[in-house]
C-alpha cells in the first residue's frame, strides 16, 4: 500500500514505511520538514525537523530524485511530513 499523504505532527509511520511513500509525498515532506526546521523558534522543534528532513532527503537520494527538489519551494511550516 502506497502512502500518498504524510500526516502532520507525527510522521513516524511514514518514516517506518518510507519505501511505501510516493515520490510526490516524499518531496512534499522534505520541503515541509526543511522549512519548519529553518523557521522553528525552539531548539527542540528545529532539531526534530532537521532530523526528519535528513531522513526524507536520504530516501530522495536513494531514489535518485534530487533533480526534482524545487529550490524555490518554500514548503509549509508545520505542513505534512513535519513535526
Amino acid at each position: 500500500m502506497k502512502i500518498e499523504k504524510i500526516p502532520t505532527g507525527n510522521p513516524s509511520e511514514a518514516i517506518d514505511n518510507i519505501k511505501s511513500v510516493t515520490d510526490d509525498a516524499l518531496l512534499e515532506a522534505y520541503h515541509n520538514a526543511y522549512t519548519t526546521y529553518c523557521l522553528a523558534g525552539g531548539h527542540g522543534k528545529s532539531q526534530a525537523n532537521k532530523d526528519l528532513a535528513e531522513k526524507w532527503f536520504a530516501e530522495i537520494q536513494e531514489r535518485k530524485l534530487t533533480s526534482k527538489i524545487d529550490r524555490e519551494n518554500k514548503g509549509i511550516f508545520n505542513g505534512n511530513g513535519s513535526t
